[in-house]
């Protein structure tokens, strides 16, 4: 096997490892490229042992529906090259990130091999990103301890991320009331729910690659259940599913679930910029494997940022002066989640 080839095969191990990032809608809007050379412009170090990927959007996946959304998929993209890039050390590589945000490129990491590699870190990241998926169910109440949170975001980059546990009781109600009133706003909005409704898979028994099956927002559900929600929530109904009251019914058990869960975590920025979302998405793809280390789960709250009232609302809840980038509940989810979609290699490598 020659170098290039041996190149090759460590980037699809590499690709097994990232396309497990979390995502919004688990639409998973990364795409990869071999590089064969990068403009002298670029201010790129390159030798003959040099090796250059590109990560990208895909924009056929990209979720667009709101201005908003953005930063998730900087933010996802930022979990996917953090994986990436954990994964091509621990292989024996030094990766070098250089950041673009250009029309057709996020970043280029440049790649070369060292002498150090560790096969058991590599499988011990492998095994941890298979097995994290998003739960979405009830969690214990167990509130977690400084140490173990301490833990969780010992390796964070305070210089970008800042974070913030909340077990405040009474912090966690005003925060499920605001789910209660405002997460509506996207379970009604005809253009939002058109999109997500195109990531909702209601086959469990049919592969797919992107998306949630109901069980993931559901847990298990009669044949019923899942027939009735498909035809009341398909977009082409969107009155009669506001006439039988679906958006609030959906927030107000998004709100319960919000109100019975014992802590949230919050990270922040001085800014929402692209490269801050990214940032992000690179400390979080840390703190999630981390927990899914300690036996904790996370359920991100997307529909509190997504709108300016509601994001406004909780940030003078918290008293908050950064930019409020992400919040999830945290906890031990008293049942395993459930498998979500994946992308293949072949689908993410161009």
């Amino acid at each position: 096997m020659n170098k290039n080839d041996n190149f090759s095969q460590n980037l699809k191990t590499a690709l097994d490892i990232a396309r497990h990032a979390p995502s919004s809608h688990n639409c998973q809007p990364w795409r990869v490229n071999i590089l064969d050379s990068v403009p002298n412009d670029y201010d790129i170090k390159k030798t003959e042992e040099s090796y250059f990927i590109s990560v990208s959007f895909d924009d056929s996946r990209l979720l667009t529906s709101l201005p908003t959304l953005k930063r998730e998929m900087y933010t996802s993209c930022g979990i996917f090259s953090q994986l990436l890039t954990q994964a091509f050390t621990y292989m024996g590589y030094q990766c070098d990130e250089h950041w673009f945000d250009n029309k057709d490129l996020i970043l280029i990491l440049s790649l070369s091999l060292t002498k150090t590699s560790s096969k058991h870190a590599l499988k011990q990241l492998h095994i941890t990103a298979i097995m994290r998926f998003t739960n979405r169910g009830p969690y214990e109440q167990v509130k977690i301890n400084i140490k173990e949170y301490e833990a969780l975001i010992s390796d964070l980059n305070t210089n970008i991320i800042n974070s913030q546990l909340i077990h405040n009781a009474n912090l966690i109600s005003s925060i499920a009331q605001l789910i209660e009133d405002y997460a509506g706003l996207d379970f009604s909005n005809k253009k939002v729910w058109q999109e997500t409704y195109r990531f909702i898979r209601f086959d469990d028994n049919k592969a797919a690659e992107d998306g949630f099956y109901i069980r993931n927002l559901f847990g298990s559900v009669s044949w019923i259940f899942k027939q009735t929600f498909r035809f009341i929530s398909h977009p082409k109904n969107d009155l009669l599913s506001k006439i039988v009251g679906l958006p609030n019914y959906m927030a107000k058990g998004l709100a319960n679930l919000v109100k019975d869960t014992p802590q949230l975590i919050i990270l922040t920025a001085k800014d929402d910029s692209n490269y801050s979302s990214l940032q992000l998405g690179k400390e979080l793809a840390d703190i999630w494997l981390k927990a899914q280390v300690q036996g904790l789960s996370f359920h991100p709250l997307s529909v509190l940022l997504q709108n300016d009232v509601p994001r406004e609302k909780l940030s003078n809840i918290l008293k908050n002066n950064e930019e409020i980038l992400f919040i999830a509940r945290l906890g031990v989810a008293k049942t395993p989640a459930n498998k979500a979609p994946r992308r293949q290699i072949e689908s993410i490598l161009n």
